[in-house]
């Protein structure tokens, strides 16, 4: 049975070669990133509608400036957000380390990898509600 979330996917138009992604869903400073297609972490490994998928992957990306700015870009972890449901389903993707990675101390800044495949529909409704919730 799909989740509610899955009713307010729409698809942004589609490139000849890729296909289209679903829009972003926004919660306060915590963006949602929802995807399914032939070339994303998800079940069944195709492109269909938002309703037909059993799991899909996600990414989660903060609004908040200070967040931007301290981490050197928008990408979150379900770690990041107190309280958040999601973390011990995640594995981040990681990518290779590469010089303008570390900051001018030497310390590894984020980097950006943090794509969770194959969560639960359900998971990811869990997810939405939570974040809906931190901002009522």
């Amino acid at each position: 049975m799909p989740m509610p979330f899955q009713y307010d996917l729409e698809r942004k138009p589609s490139l000849p070669y890729r296909p289209g992604f679903f829009k972003e869903l926004e919660f306060g400073k915590w963006k949602l990133s929802i995807q399914g297609s032939d070339s994303h972490y998800c079940e069944p490994r195709a492109t269909l509608r938002a309703t037909e998928y059993t799991s899909m992957e996600v990414a989660i990306f903060s609004t908040d400036e200070e967040w931007i700015k301290f981490h050197n870009n928008d990408w979150a972890h379900p770690e990041d957000i107190p309280g958040c449901p999601l973390g011990h389903l995640w594995e981040p993707r990681n990518r290779p380390v590469h010089d303008e990675d570390f900051n001018e101390t030497g310390e590894m800044k984020r980097n950006g990898s943090f794509v969770g495949g194959w969560i639960p529909v359900e998971a990811i409704q869990e997810l939405i509600d939570f974040l809906w919730g931190l901002n009522q």
